[in-house]
């Protein structure tokens, strides 16, 4: 069996979650699968600027189900883009670190 060799830099990835943000299970699992894959050590960081309940709740089973501990910025009232993302930027701890304004998935995720 070949085994991979991981990537040993912590990587952060942060994560906008808004009103808009409905695609973040498959956004999720897609980002856990190449963290995963491709580090040793990771943490996600969502960071939530005025995001539907559901989806904070979506989040936290999505969490459950992949045993993996998941950090979310409660900002409580709509602070905009830029605050919210320099909120979570504030927590990282990652060597390098990848920002995602947005949930949806529209370039080549080979990208990450």
């Amino acid at each position: 069996m070949k085994q991979i060799n991981k990537e040993r830099n912590f990587i952060s990835a942060v994560i906008y979650l808004c009103e808009k943000s409905d695609t973040i299970e498959n956004f999720l699992n897609t980002l856990y699968d190449i963290l995963s894959t491709n580090f040793l050590m990771y943490e996600i960081i969502c960071v939530n600027d005025n995001a539907k309940q559901d989806i904070l709740k979506e989040i936290r089973a999505w969490e459950k189900s992949k045993n993996i501990t998941l950090t979310i910025i409660d900002m409580g009232f709509p602070q905009g883009l830029e605050t919210s993302m320099t909120a979570g930027m504030d927590l990282t701890i990652g060597d390098y670190v990848l920002e995602f304004d947005s949930t949806f998935i529209d370039y080549d995720t080979s990208l990450m």
